[in-house]
């Protein structure tokens, strides 16, 4: 995982069943607003998803978000914003035609790059990928437990109270079948 304050990047590919998966639909009814939503309720009830993850299959990294969540304070929803919505879209269908699994885009952008091009300024930003999941409850689960994620990072950004505003984008993939990006940023600065 990279972490600055211009942009913290972290990746994950867990339990890829490609023939298996649904697409994506990208009609306001997809994935994309159910996944921002399943973030939402997760950050307002920390200790409740907690217990729904005793149900998961016991790992060093499931019993370290059980214990990660229940220590945690419940945080602000992330509010839509339509330009990270775009960031993200706009990764996740590049790395669809490309075949990709990076949070470098095909021409060569950053995370944060990409964030400032669709008119997002902000004093930290993250972007955060699953693939192979097509729901939102198993995407968040993915990025909740983090397995193989060292340091945990998607676990972090999702919870972290001074992100406040966040973007999906979903998109088909010829090798994990669905690839979503969340982009997240902190508060836009001040303007004079």
């Amino acid at each position: 995982m990279v972490r600055w304050f211009a942009c913290g990047l972290a990746a994950v590919v867990v339990g890829l069943a490609p023939a298996a998966l649904a697409r994506p639909q990208r009609d306001g009814g997809g994935l994309e607003p159910a996944l921002l939503a399943q973030i939402n309720w997760v950050r307002a009830h920390p200790g409740a998803y907690a217990d729904r993850l005793r149900d998961a299959s016991e790992t060093r990294a499931t019993d370290e978000a059980i214990d990660f969540l229940e220590r945690r304070e419940p945080a602000p929803p992330l509010q839509f914003n339509a330009g990270l919505e775009a960031s993200a879209a706009r990764h996740a269908a590049d790395e669809g035609e490309h075949g990709a699994f990076t949070h470098t885009g095909s021409d060569g952008s950053s995370a944060g790059e990409r964030m400032h091009r669709a008119g997002v300024w902000a004093g930290m930003m993250a972007e955060e990928m699953s693939a192979g999941e097509s729901s939102a409850d198993d995407i968040v689960r993915q990025l909740i437990i983090d397995e193989d994620v060292p340091g945990r990072g998607h676990r972090n950004d999702l919870m972290d109270p001074f992100l406040k505003q966040a973007g999906v984008g979903c998109a088909s993939h010829p090798v994990y079948s669905v690839i979503c990006v969340i982009d997240l940023a902190s508060a836009p600065p001040p303007r004079d």
